[in-house]
C-alpha cells in the first residue's frame, strides 16, 4: 500500500477536528457563547454549502478510524511509531474522544463539537 494513502487517512482525524473547531470558534465570536446542541443550530450559522462538506469530513473521519489501522498494519507495524502520520492520527483521535466523551460526561460543556454538528 502507498505511504501517501496511509498518511492521508492518518491526517483526517486531526484535520476534521480542527475544521469543526474553527467553525465553533466562528460561531462563538458571532453569537457570543460557545455552541452546544441546538444552541445555535449549525444550519442557521453556516450556509447550505458548508453543511454537506462538514458532514462529509466527519464521515471520512469515522471511516479513517477503521481504515488507518488496517493500512498501518499492511505497511508494517515495525517502525510505524517513527512516522508522523501515526502521531497525527493518535492526536486527532484523542481530541475527538476527549471532546465527545470526557467533556460531555464531566459536564464541562453541554455536549461536544460532534453533538453540535449532528444537531
Amino acid at each position: 500500500m502507498n505511504t501517501k494513502t496511509t498518511a492521508i487517512f492518518g491526517s483526517v482525524q486531526l484535520a476534521t477536528y480542527l475544521l469543526v473547531l474553527s467553525f465553533a470558534l466562528i460561531t462563538y465570536f458571532k453569537m457570543g457563547h460557545w455552541p452546544s446542541y441546538g444552541n445555535p443550530d449549525p444550519k442557521t450559522i453556516f450556509t447550505s454549502l458548508f453543511a454537506p462538506f462538514i458532514w462529509l469530513l466527519v464521515f471520512a473521519s469515522l471511516v479513517s478510524l477503521g481504515v488507518y489501522p488496517i493500512l498501518a498494519m499492511i505497511e508494517g507495524i515495525k517502525g510505524i511509531q517513527k512516522r508522523w502520520h501515526f502521531w497525527i492520527f493518535l492526536i486527532g483521535t484523542f481530541l475527538w474522544v476527549l471532546d465527545t466523551f470526557y467533556l460531555h460526561f464531566m459536564n464541562l460543556r453541554q455536549g461536544g463539537l460532534l453533538s453540535w454538528v449532528f444537531d
